[in-house]
């Protein structure tokens, strides 16, 4: 998990380093980038540190959430299928059974 990644960190040069990598990723505008970016490098490292764990938090809420979402759309692999999929498939199976046997 990325977030253990993130957590495992302790020095303030690794940290600025990975916040600057985020920032470049994601989809905001340039001016804010930039002023976020600008930030990173001027605040004082306590601030910094306090940044870095809510980030951390944010992450490892997404996470879970993606587990989460995982776990309950039941994504388990049958037959190259997902649960859904392999469901959804042996209903069309007795549906078209069931029409086969009637006619």
């Amino acid at each position: 998990m990325i977030f253990k990644f993130w957590q495992k960190q302790s020095e303030i040069a690794t940290k600025k380093l990975l916040l600057r990598k985020l920032i470049k990723k994601i989809d905001i505008p340039e001016t804010d980038k930039e002023l976020i970016l600008w930030s990173i490098s001027t605040i004082s490292d306590e601030e910094l540190d306090n940044f870095y764990n809510s980030i951390t938090n944010f992450i490892e809420k997404l996470e879970l959430k993606e587990i989460e979402e995982i776990e309950k759309n039941n994504f388990v692999s049958i037959d190259w299928m997902t649960y859904k999929e392999a469901n959804s498939k042996k209903k069309e199976i007795n549906s078209f059974n069931f029409l086969l046997n009637n006619l």
